[in-house]
């Protein structure tokens, strides 16, 4: 493998441009009016974005150094994708500022900045030490969601779509800040939206003769269990041996309840049979398979419904079950491989410690695929589930919209966890104005100047325009942290990319048998004389 080592003013002017080609590319995509771009072909047709990270994810420039300065901000754009879920733009803007003020000012040979003993590891320090700072200085200023328009107008601002942002803001006021949306594609044109509520779960009845005309399982105010034993026979819920029809089911007959759900991985054919039998004669049993539950869903159901679960692997038993185990669904719906219960019969306090312990466990997770599982869980526990299909007169525009609503929903969770600030880059302008000079004070200024930049000259920013202010401090917590590193670097190390020839050569010296076949002559040939009657290919 080809290795393109670098050291001191070259490496940092190679990396340097890299990350100006990059802050160049992703800050045209800040501001209210910034510009489209088109990045990649999607299937057929271009991908128009104006979406930070998804623009800095698809760039690359040919001097494989370069590209090693771009992808640094690339990462630090990623970061807090994956943290805020927005910012990425103001991510790469700060960073790219502060890497070029601290080269602006440090002189390669001596290490100093503005003619004092003033080293980068002393820049490096300074940078982590006012970013802290900063950030302080913005939980001074920032403020709590109280309206549901000041959360519109972060919503909408971020969709850059009135309806689109209106739509997301009133799902997450009605679900709360760990209310999940899911945002898909529809093949009918517009935005339609909807909250389904209640908890719903991949599962299926076990038998046709348990549902209606319609093959559908429906019941209203029903006692509920469950469990993860399988069902094998109905005498695994006999309380005592010898004393026939001592079920927790008679003790229901005997209200008046003549039927009752309930949730397990598998049933024998056996029990299938039994419940049959029982159904003719006046009792009803509504058998759920849940094989795709885990045991932590399984507890959010019993949970949500106040059922006790009875956990195989903690020793309860199905013969031990007593009234007050028992759940309890207002509605339940067992149709096409899904099942739902709305109005379940737990204590609301209850149910919010077990989505406090959900939300503990969602701080801890990094993983992106276990954390929307467990803000879907979070979302179903503590009211519903937002669903936004959106469909358009083109794939384009229908691509767009989807990115952004992404954006706006990220921003809206953002702005009702951790409160709003100004928008357009005032507040970090503010705070550079308000502080001591510092390594800081300008790049802060850069997001408001590059906004009016893109705006085409002077640009007021209305009382009403609001950041998220925790997707302001990931971006400044990124970009220092990329940058504070990046201005550390006096050489680079970077794989030379393999253009056509040197691939079909590097195969013809690793096969053998094809060595074998050429005359000694060529076998013995060490220069790369061919290349010049080689022609262009």
């Amino acid at each position: 493998m080809i290795k393109i080592v670098l050291q001191g003013k070259e490496a940092r002017e190679k990396l340097k441009k890299g990350v100006d080609v990059c802050v160049n590319m992703v800050g045209a995509t800040m501001g209210p009016w910034g510009r489209n771009i088109a990045i990649e072909w999607v299937n057929r047709w271009p991908y128009f974005v104006d979406d930070g990270v998804t623009v800095a994810r698809k760039l690359e420039v040919d001097d494989e150094t370069e590209n090693l300065g771009l992808l640094a901000l690339v990462n630090a754009a990623t970061r807090t994708d994956d943290d805020a879920g927005d910012g990425t733009t103001a991510a790469v803007v700060l960073g790219g500022a502060i890497i070029n003020e601290v080269f602006k000012k440090v002189d390669d040979d001596e290490g100093v900045v503005g003619g004092a003993r003033y080293n980068v590891v002393q820049a490096y320090k300074d940078i982590n030490h006012w970013a802290k700072i900063v950030l302080e200085e913005i939980d001074k200023v920032k403020k709590p969601i109280t309206k549901k328009e000041e959360l519109e107008r972060v919503a909408v601002i971020s969709a850059k779509d009135e309806e689109l942002g209106k739509v997301i803001a009133e799902m997450m006021w009605k679900l709360g800040k760990y209310g999940f949306i899911k945002v898909e594609d529809s093949f009918i044109r517009g935005v339609h939206h909807e909250i389904v509520e209640g908890l719903h779960f991949n599962g299926r009845h076990v038998a046709d003769f348990m549902a209606n005309a319609k093959k559908e399982v429906e019941a209203v105010d029903v006692p509920v269990i469950v469990t993860n034993y399988k069902i094998q026979n109905l005498s695994q819920f006999l309380r005592t041996a010898g004393k026939p029809r001592d079920f927790i089911f008679e003790d229901l007959n005997k209200q008046g309840k003549t039927e009752i759900v309930i949730i397990s991985p598998e049933f024998s054919n056996e029990t299938i049979v039994q419940f049959w039998q029982n159904q003719r004669s006046g009792y009803k049993f509504i058998a759920i398979s849940a094989k795709s539950l885990t045991n932590e869903q399984m507890e959010d159901v019993a949970v949500y419904t106040g059922a006790s679960f009875i956990d195989m692997n903690k020793g309860y038993k199905l013969n031990q079950i007593a009234p007050e185990d028992l759940g309890k669904a207002r509605k339940f719906l067992s149709a096409r491989e899904k099942v739902s219960i709305s109005g379940g019969g737990a204590a609301k306090e209850i149910v919010e410690k077990r989505v406090e312990a959900l939300r503990d466990q969602l701080a801890k997770e990094d993983d992106d695929l276990f954390r929307k599982k467990l803000e879907r869980r979070i979302s179903a526990l503590s009211g519903g589930v937002g669903l936004i299909s959106i469909g358009s007169e083109s794939d384009i525009r229908k691509n767009y919209l989807i990115k952004k609503a992404e954006d706006a929903k990220n921003s809206a969770r953002a702005a009702l966890e951790d409160g709003i600030i100004r928008g357009g880059g005032l507040v970090l302008k503010e705070i550079a104005e308000r502080l001591p000079e510092n390594i800081l004070t300008k790049p802060l200024k850069v997001p408001y100047e590059t906004i009016q930049e893109n705006a085409g000259g002077h640009l007021e920013i209305a009382e009403d325009v609001f950041d998220a202010a925790s997707v302001i401090k990931t971006a400044i917590k990124n970009a220092c942290s990329v940058a504070s590193v990046f201005i550390m670097t006096g050489g680079s190390i970077a794989t030379k990319r393999k253009n056509l020839m040197d691939d079909l050569m590097a195969q013809i010296k690793e096969d053998e048998r094809f060595q074998q076949k050429l005359p000694p002559k060529d076998q013995e040939k060490e220069t790369d004389a061919w290349r010049e009657n080689a022609g262009e290919f």
